[in-house]
Formats: C-alpha cells, sequence, structure tokens
C-alpha cells in the first residue's frame, strides 16, 4: 500500500507542477486566478492488461422500449468511453492506476 500512496503523491505533484506552469507571465497568472477552469479528472483502475473484448454484451437503451445487446470491455470499448468523456470537457486529465 506504501507504494500506491507515493505514486499517487507523485502524480498529485506532477499534475500540480505542470498546471501551475501554464501561466508564465504575470498578466496570464492574474487572469487565470481571476476566472476559474473547471477540470474533468478521469480516472481509472484494475484494467489488468484485458485488451481484448470479453464474450459479453450488454443492454443499450435502444429506441422505444428495446434494448440493443452491445459488446462491452476490453482496450477499444475502454478507449472509446475515455474519448467521449473527453469530449464532454477541454479540460481534462486522465489516470490510471
Amino acid at each position: 500500500m506504501g507504494d500506491l500512496d507515493m505514486g499517487m503523491k507523485f502524480l498529485f505533484l506532477a499534475g500540480a507542477l505542470a498546471l501551475a506552469g501554464c501561466a508564465t507571465t504575470r498578466e496570464a497568472r492574474e487572469s487565470a486566478a481571476a476566472a476559474p477552469v473547471t477540470v474533468k479528472l478521469i480516472a481509472f483502475n484494475d484494467f489488468h492488461g484485458n485488451l481484448e473484448a470479453p464474450r459479453q454484451t450488454v443492454d443499450h437503451p435502444g429506441p422505444g422500449d428495446a434494448a440493443i445487446r452491445v459488446p462491452a470491455g476490453g482496450a477499444a470499448y475502454l478507449a472509446s468511453a475515455i474519448d467521449a468523456l473527453r469530449r464532454q470537457n477541454g479540460n481534462n486529465l486522465v489516470v490510471s492506476a
């Protein structure tokens, strides 16, 4: 557990340093301080290298009362889900544990 805590502290520090370095001029720092910015944090864990989609499906709401069976799982499904979340907010940070 100690290694995970240290890793999370490193990620937080690296992200904070990256954000701190965004404003380089006094005017930029002052305008950034005046207007709050919403950042979407997209986090996932326990991926365990499951690259291929399993032979399972989930019900997705379809037209009317019909349900559409779609494959779920695997790297392609995860990547498309993360892309959809990233498109919802241009200011985002994707992290994995």
